[in-house]
């Protein structure tokens, strides 16, 4: 019988979780060569990891997990390593070979840190590992750690194990002091790797240029890697005092390190952001993060008392590991702080699209007036290039390009179009919830929230209103200058067909125009960053046409193109997204089309005018659908942006939550609020 199993019951010998440890210890003590121990350490790490609170414990031992049924197994294996010597030398067999044949560098210095590569090159590399199988290397300690921990789940179920049990572990597993030679060896090798690696990224042109000039010698990158090698000599030659100090001015120098780091950060909100240099600055911190790690486990007191730090710097490394396949944490490092920079871009322009008082709504009304009035030649414009008959590409374009003309004017004569406002307030929102603190916190929140709904309400009726009534007039004027209306009967039922409430896919192509008006306030926002980020402005300004323009008036220029430049290039690519959507919905096949409140409502009013009445059952399904696109143009947008601006700004759900409690509550209280201005009352903080 199998020494594990003689530990257990005689019913407890067929439960398919015993068998399976039993096998597992088994194969360990059979295994002819380290990669068959390996496999064996990944089949018992397997068994270990998962929860089981019906396992039994051998026979007469207490719960050493505590009834905690995810750490159930890693208890019984406790157990069985302590009263069965076979198992216990089976398993420090396999543990010791693996350490003293294994590469502790790659471990130490190189898993889940990428190499400085540029980011669309690092997630190829990401891809391709995730895609392509990788060889068999059993030297390699770093992908050893990740098929015992393979996730970041598992690296967190390690790394809140039960300090007792896994005292008990260690001491089950005793590991002699010559086994672990060649990984403090290669731990010190490691610190010196990392530095040198650190130093080259901190020490590169594209960041000494955003940062405050100062001699190369007097650098903390600069001093990095000698400090490092002062700090490892002392590992095993210095004296404790000797230790102390060199450890001091170590972590001082780490500390300079990173304010520069952070130095480069504050300078990309005013000076645009780089993808490629956020992801250099990302690796370069994981590695000084790394460094500390390392360092910490070398200086840390021995024994006993080591252990929890020997825990903590496992799960951390197989954490890291985990996160260095992931295209979706590359995506997230990297794209944070262009996210709030194009967030922070927005927050500043969404509060002129607030209404705080009387005067403030009678602007916003007016406004949108003027922006449906320009919505009807747009729509118009609209129904000609359709009525054209067109190739789909062409068609996109032309429709695209009366977009963009047209919101470009809207745009120039201060015209206000309600759907471009969601992603402007919530990014005002954000900043707002960011800021807020006070016991008046909520009150203040909900006010504001108040503020941006009836200052969305206020644009979208008068956008639409208007719209309505001027492609009415137009239409009866056509018919009195022309003899006939300007799009013909069929044409206006067809266009009432494509718009109807519930036997069309309008509530499908109304939010996808959603997702759009987000995603052209997030492409403005990056050409914005684009042009500051090459100092375009300050092209503009020192241009050699200022020898004959002046360079005053060539500064001003300067200043207009910064100033304007993500509304205009807003309106563009809004214009040509829209316009050109329909198009690829025909050349895939998918269903993608746009239905704009605004343009929608000013074609339908062109088709009822056709029709003579508004009276039409046709109109009237038509109008609801209008209805609906309202709030799925406007809901969606300001859902997005909202989302990604907390984010962003790192706004938790408990100031979500709050907020969200802070306007359910105003609405059942102050519900004119939400419509109507003067209603509102900051509380005072």
């Amino acid at each position: 019988m199998d020494p594990a199993l003689e530990l257990f019951a005689a019913h407890e010998r067929e439960l398919p979780a015993v068998r399976e440890l039993a096998a597992a210890l088994s194969a360990l003590a059979r295994a002819p060569d380290l990669g068959a121990r390996v496999d064996g350490l990944e089949r018992l790490a397997a068994w270990t990891r998962a929860s089981d609170a019906g396992l039994p414990w051998p026979a007469g031992e207490p719960d050493p997990a505590g009834g905690d049924a995810r750490y159930r197994r890693l208890g019984v294996l406790v157990s069985v390593l302590e009263r069965s010597p076979p198992a216990r030398a089976a398993l420090a067999g396999a543990v010791l070979e693996a350490l003293a044949v294994g590469d502790a560098l790659v471990l130490f210095a190189e898993a889940g840190l990428s190499e400085h590569r540029a980011v669309f090159e690092e997630a190829f590399e990401r891809l391709q590992r995730l895609l392509l199988p990788a060889p068999r290397d059993e030297h390699d300690l770093g992908r050893l750690l990740g098929r015992l921990l393979p996730d970041e789940e598992a690296a967190q179920w390690f790394g809140r194990a039960p300090e007792p049990l896994i005292g008990r572990l260690a001491a089950a597993l005793p590991l002699r002091e010559t086994a672990l030679v060649r990984v403090r060896e290669a731990l010190g090798d490691a610190l010196l790797l990392l530095a040198s690696r650190a130093e080259s990224i901190g020490l590169s042109r594209a960041l000494r240029e955003r940062r405050e000039p100062c001699p190369l010698r007097a650098s903390p990158w600069h001093h990095l890697p000698r400090r490092t090698e002062a700090l490892v000599l002392t590992f095993d030659q210095g004296s404790e005092a000797l230790r102390h100090d060199a450890a001091a001015a170590w972590r001082d120098t780490l500390a300079a390190a990173r304010r520069e780091n952070r130095a480069v950060l504050d300078h990309f909100e005013t000076a645009g952001i780089s993808i490629d240099l956020v992801h250099a600055i990302e690796a370069c911190a994981r590695m000084l993060d790394r460094m500390e790690l390392l360092a910490g486990l070398r200086l840390s007191a021995g024994g006993p008392a080591r252990i929890p730090t020997v825990v903590a710097a496992i799960a951390a490394l197989a954490r890291e590991r985990a996160r260095s396949d992931s295209l979706f944490a590359l995506a997230r490092d990297t794209s944070r702080q262009l996210a709030r920079r194009v967030v922070e871009r927005a927050g500043q322009s969404g509060e002129h699209y607030i209404a705080s008082g009387p005067r403030d709504y009678a602007v916003m009304w007016a406004s949108a007036a003027w922006g449906g009035v320009l919505t009807v030649g747009t729509a118009a414009l609209k129904l000609v290039i359709a009525s054209a008959r067109l190739a789909p590409l062409p068609e996109g374009l032309l429709a695209g390009a009366n977009y963009a003309a047209s919101f470009t004017l809207l745009q120039a004569t201060h015209g206000t179009l309600a759907t471009k406002q969601p992603s402007m307030t919530a990014a005002t929102l954000a900043g707002i919830l960011e800021q807020s603190e006070g016991r008046h916190r909520a009150e203040e929140l909900a006010t504001f929230v108040a503020r941006i709904v009836r200052s969305q309400i206020a644009a979208a009726c008068g956008n639409v209103i208007a719209v309505a009534i001027g492609a009415y007039l137009f239409d009866r004027l056509w018919l009195a200058l022309r003899g006939e209306h300007f799009i013909a009967a069929d044409k206006a039922q067809e266009v009432l067909a494509s718009m109807h409430l519930t036997d069309s896919a309008t509530w499908w192509f109304a939010a996808l125009t959603g997702v759009i008006l987000w995603l052209s306030s997030v492409l403005a926002g990056g050409i914005e960053n684009w042009a500051i980020y090459r100092r375009i402005p300050r092209a503009i300004a020192e241009h050699a046409l200022g020898a004959r323009l002046g360079r005053p008036r060539m500064q001003r220029l300067a200043d207009r193109f910064a100033r304007n430049l993500s509304a205009y290039a807003g309106s563009i690519v809004l214009g040509f997204l829209l316009g050109l959507a329909p198009a690829i919905g025909q050349f895939t096949g998918l269903p993608i089309d746009v239905r704009h409140v605004t343009l929608s409502t000013g074609q339908v009013a062109f088709a009822a005018s056709s029709l003579g009445t508004a009276l039409d059952p046709r109109v009237g399904f038509a109008m609801g659908g209008v209805a609906l696109m309202f709030v799925l143009n406007l809901g969606v947008s300001f859902a997005l942006a909202l989302s990604v601006a907390t984010r962003a700004r790192g706004v938790g759900p408990a100031e979500k939550r709050a907020l969200r409690q802070a306007v359910l509550r105003r609405i059942a209280r102050r519900p004119l609020e939400f419509v109507l201005p003067g209603q509102d009352r900051v509380a005072a903080g």
